[in-house]
């Protein structure tokens, strides 16, 4: 009787390392889904304010002084900084 009482021990045991590796497994997803989810809203709003940018500065509409102060300081790159009309650094 002992002996069957462990072999349903181990099977319980069994069962559970099987659902806490499905239940880590469905986590993993859901993580790997909302990261997903969180970069294409982050593009979504790079290209709609890059759009708003652009057309104005297309049109030879000057920029804001905010936009303009935002631009000196996160553009390095020569080719970007000298696009917008910056000195370079």
């Amino acid at each position: 009787m002992a002996s069957r009482q462990k072999e349903r021990i181990a099977a319980l045991e069994a069962r559970l390392a099987e659902l806490k590796k499905r239940e880590q497994d469905i986590e993993r997803r859901r993580r790997h889904v909302a990261a997903k989810l969180n970069r294409r809203d982050e593009v979504r709003r790079m290209m709609v304010i890059g759009e708003a940018v652009l057309k104005r500065f297309d049109a030879g509409q000057p920029l804001p002084d905010a936009i303009r102060v935002l631009l000196d300081k996160e553009l390095t790159r020569a080719d970007d900084r000298e696009y917008f009309g910056l000195e370079p650094l």
